[in-house]
């Protein structure tokens, strides 16, 4: 927060309009009387649009404890599913496009292997393609 305001005072100075993105980790909170339709489309949506390539990615998402089961099953389901909508670069017709570039898939693939190491990997864990950005 300090440095957000630090960054607000200096462009005030200036008359200049930022906009403060400073740093995602934005959780998803589930109840287990939550529409589970509606709650595994969003939070699957959080993390997969954009490729998670935003601030505002859900790169967490809190269940309630006794829900989690039923509730982790499904989202892992519903993941599986959605390879469908991934794409390659030359394919314009799939909704989530492909990492920005060299430095943030190879981030990316770093992440995974370290949530392999540390937690249970349910589903994925590979790329779609053999092509990695420039």
């Amino acid at each position: 927060m300090a440095t957000g305001i630090k960054i607000n005072l200096a462009a005030a100075s200036t008359l200049k309009r930022v906009t403060l993105e400073l740093g995602g980790k934005s959780p998803s909170i589930v109840f287990s009387d939550c529409n589970m339709d509606i709650a595994i489309k969003e939070c699957l949506q959080g993390f997969i649009m954009i490729s998670g390539q935003i601030c505002a990615a859900s790169t967490r998402i809190y269940v309630e404890e006794s829900f989690a089961p039923k509730f982790i099953e499904a989202l892992k389901q519903a993941a599986e599913g959605s390879h469908a909508i991934f794409g390659i670069p030359e394919d314009r017709s799939k909704i989530v496009g492909t990492i920005v570039d060299r430095h943030q898939h190879d981030r990316v693939k770093d992440y995974i292997e370290k949530g392999k190491s540390e937690g249970t990997l349910l589903t994925g864990g590979e790329g779609f393609s053999d092509k990695v950005p420039i």
